[in-house]
């Protein structure tokens, strides 16, 4: 199945069927969102898209499958891979605010979180015993607390720590999760301190003067967060596919992994139109199978 090419949210949106404002069928809503049915079945299967209610052996889809497709069409046109759609719809589900994603820049309002401030108690209901030492020593030491002079406690990521609540959760051993979280700050400063060593000695110290390098420097910043999201998601890929083929019951690790896999590879011109190179990247069908 080939997702390269994003579905205009102008086409997602589209009333002018006039069976629009009632229930549809997929062939219904293929026409009036400009979305084809097998792209529909296979939103369902990967979880983007909620199955429909049943009339029957029919299936009737409403106004809420219609606001969705609108909604992956533009997030597909924002270079949203499926996996991530998938993750922020639901994330949308359970309250996490989608629509202030959809009405401004993704990369800022999904990579460059605002810290907030928590309660003991709010941090305990994320993950048990956090704010009782020694897990709340270790929640500092490895960044993903902060406490203030005054004593206010603050959270740089709350997706660093929701992933330690849901690790816990799962089973994993508290230090085990701190220990991910940890390993996250750690590599994420390394980055940091690569890139700003490097934009000194090579933009900034030959012309400190130069009126570009304000513009430069913000734009730099939102897409390393993004190529370091990117990365890391690739890299977890090829890392449980590793650890699959050294582990005894491999076969069960390979096909829980092949179960999350999602995304395919898309053109240069999809992904980036005013970019222009020698050459294509071509588009492919073949589902990416290092980046669940």
């Amino acid at each position: 199945m080939n997702f390269s090419e994003p579905v205009s949210p102008e086409r997602a949106g589209d009333t002018r069927d006039e069976a629009i404002g009632d229930e549809l069928t997929i062939d219904e809503l293929a026409d009036a969102t400009g979305v084809p049915t097998r792209t529909i079945r296979e939103y369902q299967r990967i979880g983007v898209l909620k199955p429909p209610r049943r009339d029957g052996r029919v299936g009737k889809y409403g106004a809420d499958h219609r606001a969705r497709l609108a909604i992956v069409a533009r997030l597909q046109e924002r270079g949203y891979s499926l996996a991530a759609i998938g993750d922020l719809t639901r994330s949308w589900e359970q309250g996490h605010g989608l629509g202030a994603v959809l009405g401004v820049d993704p990369s800022s309002a999904v990579l460059d979180e605002t810290p907030t401030e928590i309660t003991r108690d709010q941090l305990n209901a994320v993950v048990d015993g956090l704010a009782d030492p020694p897990r709340f020593d270790q929640a500092i030491a490895a960044g993903l607390i902060h406490v203030h002079d005054d004593g206010r406690i603050t959270v740089r990521s709350l997706a660093a720590l929701d992933l330690v609540g849901l690790a816990t959760q799962a089973g994993m051993s508290t230090d085990a999760a701190i220990g991910i979280a940890a390993a996250v700050r750690s590599g994420a400063a390394g980055i940091a301190q690569t890139a700003v060593d490097t934009f000194v000695a090579e933009l900034w110290a030959p012309d400190p003067d130069n009126p570009d390098l304000a513009v430069t420097l913000t734009r730099a910043r939102m897409l390393l967060a993004q190529a370091a999201a990117s990365f890391v998601v690739h890299e977890l890929g090829v890392a449980l596919y590793r650890a699959a083929d050294e582990h005894a019951g491999s076969h069960q690790l390979r096909a829980l992994v092949d179960q999350i896999a999602i995304g395919a590879v898309r053109s240069l011109d999809d992904a980036a139109p005013g970019l222009r190179t020698g050459g294509q990247v071509p588009a492919t069908d073949r589902p990416s199978t290092a980046s669940p």
